[in-house]
């Protein structure tokens, strides 16, 4: 790791100029409608809004609804591309905010205390000629069931929760190149060309598979009132789709996105359809004249079909690959061209998987899976140098297995056992790369929270007993009682166990930043697991550890944090090296 990416310290309170304006009353029909009318004398070349809220907020520019905010997720910030739907002259932004907040326990505490907070804040930025930077205030506009007629305001956002939060807004980022350390470059023959070579901002399609558009120059020209054309790129991409074209009259085109190896399934007129790709499908007006269309929402494709309702001209169409500039570090090059290879091959995989993570899990699942998003996160941090959709990722505060955060720690019937576990590793993980003590302040208690409910789940061994899950109203077993996806792995378990164990010392570390006393108590309880695991787990004979439920095979993913996480130490940690080759090893690899 590059030691010079660091998150500094940042206690600032400083304030933006963003308030979060609001509604507090009563039980009602508990809506509030807030305005605010602008004026543009050119159109920009880009808009976007970021906004933020407690409670369900719908965004609407001129009446067209944009994004939707859940309220679902504390310190998200959700992000919309808006260029289009800007017109010349006098508009008009509108944020109609409703106050169910989407999760149980605040409907809970709003139903105690008898009143209800409805916040939302927002930014409007257009770039162009004329920028403009629209944020909410006092200034709005408001109307609201119970007579309501100015905007109350709550607070502002800070200048550190703008940086950390509003600028991530869940959005990709790709590689950013930085100043080259001199150290690097005077003893890596070849470097400081490699790093010096210019990013690749847009993907462009390598060919056309077929199109009813007639080919003049570059541009492709409708020959009928409703035109297609079906791209091909050279490889997968992610990116956000860009189309130039001029249009003979209002209308409206469709996006359609593939990334199998055929298109074939994009024709949704036939039975073949795919359903995954009609989901995944964009469309947007197009207005009479110059059209110059930006997509906010991601996708992967390696084929893409683009549809016409009305003549026009086509001038181009592509992705862009990123949305922000910054810096990175971490950078590989050597002098064999093989490896250099490899190293290229393997970002563009990682880019490409990334995705689900960063990008269709938070934005669109409204989810994050803390357990998978833990192997993105070190990846990010090993070959980026990143940390900030980490940060933002982790700021979910959804109850559900899913992120791993624990509301009640009473509650024992819950699948996916592990997830808090690993939650807890995942900002470890992230405090250890990046130094963030700030991030472990922010969210200890979520953390503590998560480990007083594994404790309560310990038997009186020291380990955690798994037992099966239950749902529904019959009961029904729940395979997920963890992520091994088996209802037959039961008992005392490595996997759950190794996991329980680094917690308690990550939780250890955690509470010494901050100043609670119980860093020693959770060392002490680590070392009797750790014992524990040894004593009751580990097998003479087979040279690994096993579960007590099922000691019928090797379990690859316990033994393996056993190692990871130094419960097996010298020559047992060999050993379990030794016993997994032997057991769970083909020639081509692990099973």
């Amino acid at each position: 790791m590059n030691t010079q990416y660091r998150i500094k310290e940042n206690h600032s309170y400083a304030m933006t100029n963003i308030a979060r304006i609001g509604i507090h009353k009563q039980m009602g029909d508990q809506w509030a409608i807030f305005t605010k009318k602008f004026t543009v004398k050119s159109l920009p070349t880009f808009a976007a809004t970021r906004f933020s809220s407690v409670g369900v907020c719908g965004l609407y520019i001129n009446g067209e609804f944009i994004a939707t905010d859940t309220g679902r997720y504390a310190g998200r910030v959700s992000y919309a591309e808006c260029t289009s739907r800007i017109r010349l002259g006098e508009n008009e932004i509108k944020l109609v905010l409703g106050g169910h907040y989407y999760q149980t326990a605040n409907d809970e505490m709003r139903k105690r205390r008898g009143t209800q907070f409805s916040v939302v804040a927002a930014e409007l930025h257009l770039e162009g000629e004329d920028k403009l930077s629209l944020v909410t205030d006092e200034s709005w506009c408001c109307e609201s069931d119970d007579g309501q007629t100015k905007p109350q305001v709550i607070s502002a956002v800070t200048k550190n929760e703008y940086d950390r939060m509003w600028l991530s807004a869940a959005l990709w980022k790709e590689d950013r190149p930085t100043a080259i350390p001199p150290e690097v470059a005077e003893v890596a023959e070849g470097y400081v060309e490699y790093v010096s070579k210019p990013k690749k901002t847009h993907a462009y399609p390598s060919e056309i598979l077929y199109t009813n558009m007639e080919r003049v120059g570059d541009d492709l020209v409708s020959v009928e009132p409703r035109s297609h054309v079906m791209y091909r790129f050279d490889k997968l991409y992610c990116g956000y789709s860009e189309i130039i074209c001029d249009a003979e009259e209002d209308g409206e085109v469709e996006l359609r996105f593939d990334y199998t190896t055929s298109p074939d399934d994009l024709e949704f007129e036939t039975p073949n359809h795919n359903i995954s790709a009609k989901r995944l499908t964009l469309k947007a007006p197009v207005k009479k004249g110059e059209n110059r269309l930006f997509f906010i929402h991601r996708r992967a494709a390696m084929f893409v079909k683009v549809l016409f309702n009305v003549k026009v001209t086509l001038h181009s169409f592509g992705f862009r690959l990123d949305l922000i500039n910054h810096d990175t570090q971490g950078y590989f090059h050597s002098s064999d061209p093989l490896l250099d290879k490899m190293w290229e091959v393997g970002k563009y995989t990682i880019h490409i998987t990334k995705h689900q993570e960063y990008e269709s899990c938070p934005r669109n699942e409204m989810k994050y899976f803390s357990g998978d998003g833990i192997l993105a996160a070190l990846i990010d941090a090993y070959a980026f140098g990143d940390g900030d959709l980490t940060v933002s990722s982790l700021s979910y505060t959804e109850m559900g297995s899913n992120v791993g955060l624990i509301h009640d720690v009473m509650q024992k019937n819950v699948g996916l056992w592990e997830y808090p576990a690993w939650r807890i590793v995942h900002a470890y993980n992230h405090y250890f790369y990046f130094n963030d003590t700030h991030l472990v302040r922010e969210h200890f208690d979520e953390f503590a929270r998560c480990l007083d409910w594994m404790i309560g789940k310990a038997a009186p061994s020291g380990l955690i007993y798994q037992y099966p899950t239950f749902s529904g109203a019959f009961c029904n077993t729940n395979s997920s009682t963890d992520y091994t996806q088996s209802p037959d792995r039961l008992g005392e378990k490595p996997h759950v166990n190794a996991l329980y164990y680094k917690s308690l010392l990550c939780m250890a570390e955690f509470a010494d930043i901050v100043g609670d006393e119980r860093g020693d108590l959770w060392r002490e309880m680590a070392k009797q697991v750790k014992s524990a695991i040894n004593a009751r787990l580990w097998s003479e004979k087979d040279g690994a550890y096993l579960d007590t439920y099922s000691p019928t095979y090797i379990p690859q993913d316990g033994n393996a944090l056993c190692v990871l996480f130094g419960i097996a130490e010298g020559d047992r940690a060999n050993t379990v090296f030794q016993t997994l080759r032997k057991t769970n090893w083909t020639p081509f690899g692990s099973t």
